[in-house]
């Protein structure tokens, strides 16, 4: 009996010492979820995008090179995987496709039919419009 309540004695003690975190929240609004779904394009290097939402898949085309990746996200970051290119079939100037990929850290609205993919640096890679 002696045992049992020391025990019970010693579980208060600890209960009563441990501490609870809770989730901190920001304090600032958070940019709403960015909407991916569907065809854009870029006009300027004539580039195409897809995005799969439900499959987390993304394919790019600008007529001389395909690239396909799955992605994740982690609002308000992004990541891609399992990058597969085509050869390209003519000569590109500029950056190609999965290098923009392999780049691209963020995916923002910049307006409620634009978005723009962004490196670490915040510098824009790609804006596209929604088609």
């Amino acid at each position: 009996m002696r045992i049992l309540s020391l025990v019970i004695v010693l579980i208060t003690i600890v209960t009563s010492c441990s501490t609870t975190t809770y989730p901190i929240y920001p304090t600032t609004p958070v940019d709403t979820k960015v909407i991916l779904a569907g065809k854009w394009k870029e006009t300027n290097m004539n580039v195409k995008v897809y995005f799969e939402e439900e499959l987390n898949k993304i394919v790019l085309s600008n007529g001389c090179q395909v690239v396909s990746a799955n992605y994740n996200r982690f609002e308000p970051a992004i990541s891609f995987s399992n990058i597969t290119s085509t050869q390209k079939t003519c000569e590109f100037q500029g950056m190609d496709l999965d290098q923009i990929l392999k780049e691209t850290i963020l995916v923002k609205n910049r307006s409620n039919k634009q978005i723009v993919f962004l490196n670490e640096n915040q510098e824009e890679l790609l804006i596209l419009n929604k088609n």
